[in-house]
């Protein structure tokens, strides 16, 4: 590790089995046309080989968060609920 962040940290809330079933929906996601492959989701089995905690940082906005390399914001409110489950 080259340096732990002082900022705020957010748990994460998935396990490792969560994280791989929600990867064939988000490949899914990307393939295009939806209605060819959506039906055939269940035909797919992925199997990672291995996985790891990556922290990717995001700046704080006034109602969101931002992480401008991937171009991802997530609400605040979403993760202030989050964090209270």
């Amino acid at each position: 590790v080259d340096h732990v962040p002082t900022e705020e940290i957010y748990p994460v809330n998935l396990t490792v089995e969560d994280a791989v079933e929600s990867l064939k929906v988000i490949l899914a996601d990307f393939i295009k046309p939806r209605r060819v492959v959506y039906p055939r989701l269940s035909e797919i089995h992925l199997t990672p080989q291995s996985y790891f905690l990556v922290y990717v940082p995001f700046i704080r906005g006034h109602h969101n968060l931002t992480q401008p390399t991937y171009n991802v914001s997530i609400l605040n409110n979403q993760l202030t609920l989050a964090k209270h489950l």
